[in-house]
């Protein structure tokens, strides 16, 4: 083997060496037959607390506590099966707690003792994750709901529009604190007022404030408000309404509450 050929080698163990130290999977490499941690990535390290030259000293079966038999049997799966996974194993954290993990083991043949990589995977932070994609996925349908929804009354408020300004009647709007919400165009061209000149304003105190004769015509006696109060559909036939140049015209009009 020429220098190339060992260089080439070793770079691409070092690869192998970077690969293994920045994987965001918290990994070690064991020894089965002597009990003893090889090497632990960066990941490992901040999962169980430990620092990672105290880690390569440690023994496998130091981490679990009581669960040697456990051990035993996952570790022979790995060497039967070449790769196995299981959830028993609880590892015991530099702070004395156990923690919820899944292990899963590969065989790694060499000359020798055979070595096992083992990827831990935290269960609790696992079901945080669901968690957090599941409410994701509820809030963006949500939003498509609600996107759906506002489409649907943007399409019923553009028909409305559509029939509004088709109508031969002069039609307006008023809420229960008597603004005028919306104003069609022949009620504009009745009363001379622009719809952005009513659109806001006390309808009443506009174009209904007195009668034919003179008379003040007060809110609480007028039937469009009427409407509100009771619910009832008023018919009237013989008041004035008055143009904006000051002059009366006489209506009959319906104030139907909605």
């Amino acid at each position: 083997m020429d220098v190339s050929q060992l260089a080439a080698q070793e770079r691409v163990l070092d690869l192998r060496g970077a690969a293994f130290d920045f994987a965001a999977e918290p990994m070690m490499l064991l020894d089965p037959h002597s009990d003893r941690i090889v090497d632990a990535n960066p990941a490992v390290c901040a999962l169980l607390g430990y620092d990672r030259a105290l880690l390569r000293q440690m023994k496998i079966s130091a981490l679990h506590a009581g669960q040697v038999p456990a051990l035993i049997v996952f570790t022979q799966a790995v060497f039967d099966k070449g790769s196995f996974w299981t959830t028993s194993l609880t590892p015991r954290h530099a702070a004395g707690n156990k923690l919820r993990l899944e292990y899963t083991g590969s065989l790694i043949p060499q000359d020798g003792n055979p070595l096992v990589l083992l990827a831990m995977s935290d269960l609790e932070q696992r079901r945080r994750r669901f968690v957090d994609v599941t409410a994701e996925d509820h809030m963006r349908g949500g939003i498509a709901a609600w996107q759906r929804v506002e489409r649907v009354f943007r399409d019923i408020e553009r028909e409305n529009q559509l029939i509004l300004r088709a109508a031969g009647e002069g039609i307006y709007g008023v809420n229960a604190e008597g603004k005028t919400t919306f104003v069609n165009p022949v009620a504009e061209r009745i009363l001379g007022w622009s719809a952005e000149e009513l659109v806001g304003a006390d309808i009443h105190s506009t174009v209904h404030h007195t009668h034919h004769d003179g008379r003040h015509y007060p809110h609480m006696d007028c039937p469009i408000y009427a409407a509100f109060r009771d619910g009832a559909v008023h018919q009237v036939d013989d008041e004035v309404f008055w143009r904006k140049d000051g002059t009366p015209v006489w209506v009959e009009y319906t104030s139907t509450p909605i």
